[in-house]
């Protein structure tokens, strides 16, 4: 017995260092990304005004296409260079500016010198023009690699991330180990290996090497003693086998969330449309955190949903991975308005719910109004800014909201507030929105659905999409509550 345990220390010993190696490895994959991302970022910013060499640019330009062959082209561009540069500047300022309702008042001095000069302000315009349009890509050009230090900056995290999660606690090994040994025991279970791990959002997650001395346990059963021990919710991870059976198999447990959702989800397309042009997403990501998003292309049917997709894919993958939101949104509004002569339109609703505090990040990018439905009262949030693609330098709306047990969230398209009619649909729907809290949220979408067809008089204008989100507290899904959810 002795040899086993001294060969299971060195075979741990060994996995130990090939784990601080690969751990120091990432890190300097890590360290290596975010230098390159505050290199990025000191370099220049955008350029909204003319520069000095610009306007020389543009004086050169013009004297080629419109003084060449003058015969005062001599006197001008030698012996008054300097008040003809002055000139030129102040006029390259008042077409900046758009002083004087669009006209550009040539200075008196200029109209005395210059024997050309309908032909002198026709190229000067023509040269201000190509030089706003190089400015606008150079602009672009600047944002990419602003979005590309965004990008290292995020990966830099990420691998960071996955290098903490390398490390394990020892400690928590050495409090508990005993105790759960015995307690398996009492269940036939036998441990042969045990893990603790905390990942990116601080919470426990145990791995486990396990088999029964005859039949099975479920893993349920290993989860309750997990939580009973360690004073904590267990509950095995979505890869961990149903049950330990008398082949040795790995396990892996993981911390309970708080909350727990369920959604609703409701559309109907424009009038004489085969598709709906809306597009839902529901991610849920590890570490407890649930992604909720509703994309409405612009226009209807086909088209629209072919501009939703494309934003609505990169989104995924993108939080998919481990980028934040707001990186996320900011790199897939880039993809989808860099290098294309028309941009693709779409606006957006994020949620973000953190199932441990019930904490809901929103994120909302040129979309209609959330609705937040409480016991007592409703919330309205609405969006003041663009959609995504419509400028190459995305803004959005970012707030924060605090759910408690009951409360149910709305995300709807344009198309349901379009058809109310009024000064403030959004006023309409609040008042309307208190009469379906505490319903399935299935049930709810549906009745939010046939209230706005209500108000179009059989004439749907637009695409119409309804997404329920009803929150409640783990622990109150018991007795009356239970027996509720299972009827609904």
């Amino acid at each position: 017995m002795s040899r086993q345990r001294k060969k299971v220390s060195e075979q741990d010993r060994v996995l130990e260092e090939l784990i601080l190696s690969t751990k120091n490895n990432i890190k300097e994959i890590s360290f290596s990304y975010e230098k390159l991302s505050h290199i990025l970022k000191k370099m220049p910013e955008y350029e909204w005004s003319l520069q000095e060499e610009e306007i020389l640019h543009i004086l050169g330009r013009v004297s080629m296409e419109a003084c060449e062959g003058c015969s005062r082209f001599y006197q001008c561009y030698r012996k008054e260079k300097q008040d003809v540069l002055d000139e030129v500047r102040q006029m390259l300022l008042e077409i900046e500016n758009g002083k004087n309702g669009g006209k550009i008042k040539i200075p008196y001095s200029f109209e005395e010198r210059c024997i050309r000069t309908e032909r002198f302000f026709e190229s000067l315009l023509q040269s201000y023009e190509i030089i706003g349009i190089n400015r606008s890509w150079k602009n672009k050009m600047l944002y990419q690699r602003k979005v590309m230090s965004s990008q290292m900056e995020e990966m830099s995290r990420i691998l960071f991330d996955c290098s903490a999660m390398m490390g394990y606690d020892k400690k928590g090994e050495e409090c508990f180990e005993k105790v759960l040994r015995k307690c398996f025991r009492r269940e036939k279970v036998l441990l042969s290996y045990l893990r603790f791990y905390e990942n990116r959002g601080k919470k426990k997650e145990i791995y486990l090497i396990a088999r029964t001395r005859k039949g099975s346990c479920p893993t349920k059963k290993v989860a309750s003693i997990l939580s009973m021990v360690l004073k904590i919710p267990m509950v095995p991870t979505k890869e961990c086998p149903i049950a330990v059976y008398e082949e040795t198999a790995m396990f892996h447990f993981a911390e309970d969330v708080n909350f727990h959702v369920l959604t609703g989800m409701s559309q109907q397309s424009k009038e004489g449309e085969n598709v709906c042009g809306d597009l839902f997403s529901v991610l849920r990501l590890e570490k407890g955190k649930d992604i909720f998003i509703l994309a409405d292309g612009m226009g209807s049917g086909q088209a629209a949903r072919k501009e939703g997709e494309l934003l609505l894919e990169l989104v995924e993958q993108l939080l998919e991975t481990g980028f934040h939101e707001e990186e996320t949104l900011r790199v897939a509004n880039s993809a989808i308005t860099y290098g294309v002569e028309r941009s693709r339109y779409s606006s957006l609703d994020l949620l973000s719910l953190n199932l441990f505090t019930g904490v809901m990040k929103v994120i909302k990018a040129g979309s209609a109004a959330t609705f937040l439905v409480r016991k007592d009262r409703v919330e309205v949030i609405r969006s003041r800014t663009l959609p995504a693609g419509f400028l190459w330098e995305l803004e959005f709306d970012v707030l924060y909201k605090k759910l408690y047990d009951g409360d149910s969230v709305v995300l709807v398209s344009d198309g349901i507030l379009d058809c109310v009619s009024g000064d403030d649909p959004e006023e309409e729907c609040k008042k309307w929105l208190p009469s379906i809290y505490g319903e399935n949220p299935q049930q709810s979408a549906d009745r939010i659905m046939e209230w706005a067809l209500s108000h179009t008089e059989g004439n749907r204008k637009d695409d119409m999409s309804v997404m329920v989100i009803y929150l409640w507290k783990k622990q109150h899904v018991t007795g009356q509550r239970r027996e509720k959810t299972v009827n609904q």
